[in-house]
């Protein structure tokens, strides 16, 4: 592609680095301001551009100076001159909401933004180091940057999928949460853009985490044609089977009667760092490999906590949620929580292995996500008690929900789509990531290599960047994780001129005070980067020609 009049390439734009802004990657000051005639910043004029749309208008659109944009969810502040755009589309039930802002620094890009959960809706405001994008994210960087609600405003969280009226799921509204809504995004903003510059998007990005990162990846599959790059950060893929098997822990727990307080997990985990950190050069704390170790915990029975000794029980606990979910014949039906990853509440408001006090006796206590999918969307009962379920049975439960909600899962390996379409995919996966368990991601990257026609020729378009010790969508935690900015600065290379990126700068960020305190090299998978000497904390220590398990 080639520019439009007054918008920049690639090799004209300044980009910064992501040591200094963890969410800064280019310098608009440096972007001139676009010429907008007054006449198209109105409802009446962007209407014509989406006219031809059932249901579609655009209810409001105006210039904002004030530097700051108030919702209900927060305030978006430090914001540049935006056109702030909302559009509606009806539907025969229910109505999308979409959300576009037009910067006057425009670099001519398009940057979609998931949502998070089972939601499009993106974060309206976040802690600078969490890695899910906001719509503040993209226009401080030039981006024309949109997001959708999917027509979702149910009160209920994750629940919604149940239409409690009918008792069945809403499928109309789930297959709008799972690829409608962003295709409809897509095109809307296509128009928008060139309604109001008179240009067309150069290029277009999605990106997004978590939910938002399966939201990236089903667009991905579904509608490759729609966007240039596409970015999914620890991607919730394998929506039908990850969804269940992070109820595995809380059964583990009932079933053995053995809740195990935190300090004891934290026992074992450390245990575990300790005896695997040696194997690559240096002990830093951090797992640096490609690969998933298992390891016995029963050296760690005994080791005195705060919480008392642990116990040879709460060895037989961390064995089975580290070993992940399996059918009573022990089949094995999912993958367990990562050796090394830290789930009971430290660093994130999450975790599948968290217990809480009922009339002073330990209970454990599931992740809130996995109630609701187990109770509400694969029971249709919202009353439905969770320990019901046992080890026994729990392969049951599974093989429910796959049946029903194997569309969801976005895991597609034939990915011709996107090839042909000349789009690029980068996936970004923390291996301490407390929820969603990397090897998913793993997995499915082999599957991609094996339909694809191999590793050298799936690297030119799809990669995978295992992150060791990164935890669920935050830089803070153990290990380092891909800012915005190193991330999308090196998707933006690869998409504009065909830079595919080797190794990218991680960073950590301290969670005392949000200060970088780490920035370290990683490579496509299933390289590593090899430590040589110095501070491993500079990324000047490592060898990024890296090496392979």
């Amino acid at each position: 592609m080639t520019s439009a009049p007054g918008v920049p390439a690639i090799t004209d734009i300044a980009f910064v680095s992501g040591a200094n802004d963890l969410n800064q990657w280019i310098d608009t000051r440096e972007i001139p301001r676009a010429e907008v005639p007054s006449e198209r910043i109105s409802a009446d004029a962007l209407n014509a551009a989406v006219s031809h749309l059932q249901g579609t208008s655009v209810i409001s659109a105006q210039l904002n100076s004030e530097g700051f944009i108030d919702s209900p969810e927060g305030r978006a502040d430090r914001l540049p001159d935006v056109i702030d755009v909302r559009v509606q589309i009806r539907g025969d039930r229910r109505t999308t909401n979409l959300t576009l802002w037009a910067p006057l620094r425009w670099n001519g890009r398009l940057l979609a933004v998931g949502g998070g959960g089972n939601r499009t809706s993106p974060l309206w405001v976040k802690e600078p180091a969490m890695t899910a994008p906001t719509l503040a994210d993209g226009v401080r960087n030039g981006f024309v940057t949109a997001s959708t609600d999917g027509g979702n405003q149910d009160s209920r969280f994750f629940a919604w999928g149940l239409d409690e009226a009918t008792g069945d799921i809403d499928w109309e509204l789930t297959n709008n949460w799972a690829y409608g809504a962003t295709h409809q995004l897509a095109v809307i903003s296509k128009l928008l853009t060139e309604a109001i510059y008179g240009a067309a998007p150069v290029y277009s990005y999605m990106m997004g985490a978590s939910g938002g990162g399966r939201q990236t990846l089903a667009t991905a599959q579904k509608h490759p044609e729609d966007f240039d790059g596409y970015w999914a950060e620890c991607p919730a893929i394998n929506w039908s089977k990850m969804s269940i098997a992070q109820l595995w822990p809380a059964i583990v727990m009932k079933d053995l009667k053995n809740p195990v307080p935190s300090a004891r997990f934290a026992a074992m985990r450390e245990a575990a760092i300790a005896a695997l950190d040696t194997e690559d050069g240096v002990e830093d704390g951090l797992l640096w490999r490609s690969d998933f170790p298992v390891w016995d915990p029963s050296p760690a029975i005994g080791t005195e906590t705060e919480a008392g000794p642990v116990t040879e029980l709460d060895v037989e606990v961390m064995r089975l949620i580290w070993d992940g979910p399996r059918t009573s014949d022990g089949q094995q039906l999912w993958y367990g929580l990562p050796v090394g990853a830290e789930s009971w509440n430290e660093y994130m408001p999450v975790g599948m292995l968290n217990c809480h006090e009922v009339d002073s006796v330990l209970e454990p206590d599931p992740f809130f996500l996995t109630k609701d999918w187990a109770s509400s969307w694969i029971m249709r009962d919202p009353s439905f008690d969770w320990r019901t379920v046992t080890m026994e049975n729990f392969g049951e439960m599974f093989h429910r929900s796959v049946q029903m909600f194997a569309d969801y899962d976005f895991s597609d390996s034939d990915l011709t789509g996107v090839r042909d379409a000349g789009g690029k995919v980068l996936i970004s996966h923390g291996m301490g990531d407390e929820v969603i368990p990397p090897q998913g991601t793993v997995e499915y990257h082999e599957r991609v290599v094996e339909t694809m026609g191999g590793r050298t020729a799936t690297a030119e378009f799809f990669r995978v960047f295992l992150l060791p010790g990164h935890g669920h969508s935050s830089l803070k935690g153990y290990g380092p994780g891909l800012s915005l900015a190193d991330g999308m600065t090196a998707l933006m290379h690869w998409v504009e001129s065909d830079t595919a990126p080797g190794a990218i700068l991680a960073t950590h960020v301290r969670d005392s005070d949000d200060l970088v305190d780490l920035r370290r090299p990683v490579l496509p998978y299933p390289a590593v980067a090899n430590y040589t000497s110095g501070d491993p904390s500079v990324p000047s220590s490592w060898n990024s020609e890296g090496t392979r398990p």
